[in-house]
């Protein structure tokens, strides 16, 4: 498995441009990584460096998301897993939850349609019932509309954590006796073959 450290979150854009995930380099499809994952961290210290609101930060995560699904689509990888919002975030302010919220349901309202096209199936993983209503909703819509696509399998892990998936395998595991049972990673299909951080240094 293959990681890269990214100094910005807006660099993610330039970076998959310059080094096209490693793999332009690539002589035979084998070589291309089947499972991308994309940590999102930093978007608020990467706001802060450049004098911007954290919400700025988030967006500007959010908007370096777009030309990486497309490339990976483009290149032939099975799945790509962007690490969105984990259970820890919950302690951060209410408007900075609010607002990531608020960006979540906006992306996918906005992006929705370009997935269709491109073959793009939307998973969504982690504890959606703790969820608001509205933001449920609008996942559902995504999932429904997006169902078809083949191309690649987008995996959006939203409040989500470590710990949880202990928890829920746990009481899955008792609850189904024998039966398989999925947590997020089972959820993800492939194994991650090459990682991608968003993290901001002074």
């Amino acid at each position: 498995m293959t990681s890269v450290d990214l100094n910005r979150p807006a660099d993610l854009v330039g970076a998959a441009e310059s080094r096209s995930l490693e793999v332009e380099a690539a002589t035979t499809p084998d070589a291309v990584p089947r499972h991308v994952a994309i940590v999102m961290d930093g978007n608020r210290r990467w706001a802060k460096l450049h004098g911007m609101s954290e919400a700025e930060g988030h967006s500007a995560g959010v908007d370096a998301i777009r030309p990486i699904v497309e490339h990976a689509a483009d290149r032939g990888i099975e799945a790509l897993s962007i690490f969105a919002f984990s259970r820890e975030n919950w302690s951060r302010s209410d408007d900075e939850v609010e607002t990531l919220f608020a960006l979540l349901e906006a992306a996918i309202r906005r992006e929705t349609p370009d997935l269709v096209r491109q073959g793009v199936r939307v998973q969504i993983l982690g504890r959606l019932h703790e969820l608001p209503e509205t933001t449920r909703a609008s996942i559902a819509d995504a999932i429904g509309a997006t169902a078809g696509g083949r191309r690649l399998t987008l995996n959006v892990a939203f409040n989500y954590s470590g710990r949880s998936e202990i928890v829920d395998a746990v009481q899955r595991a008792i609850a189904l006796s024998r039966e398989k049972y999925c947590s997020v990673w089972h959820s993800m299909r492939q194994d991650i073959d090459f990682v991608v951080t968003f993290e901001s240094r002074d």
